[in-house]
C-alpha cells in the first residue's frame, strides 16, 4: 500500500460523521439568551448561533452588507 493510501486510511477513522441538527426560533420580543440541554449520548456538541440582519433593497440601490 502506498504512503498516501495509509495516511488516508488512518485519517478516515479519526472522526465520526457529523450529525447536523437545525432549529429556528422567532419571537416578537428580543431573546437575550437561552439554555439548551442535550442527552449525554451526544457527548460533545458544537453549537452555532446567530441572529440574521434583514434589509429591503429597492431597485437600483446597492447597499453595503456588513458582517
Amino acid at each position: 500500500m502506498c504512503s498516501r493510501c495509509q495516511l488516508a486510511q488512518s485519517i478516515e477513522h479519526v472522526h465520526e460523521a457529523a450529525l447536523e441538527i437545525r432549529a429556528e426560533c422567532q419571537s416578537a420580543k428580543p431573546i437575550p439568551s437561552l439554555r439548551v440541554s442535550f442527552p449525554s449520548a451526544f457527548q460533545r456538541v458544537l453549537v452555532v448561533s446567530y441572529q440574521p440582519k434583514q434589509v429591503w433593497v429597492e431597485p437600483r440601490e446597492s447597499p453595503e452588507i456588513t458582517f
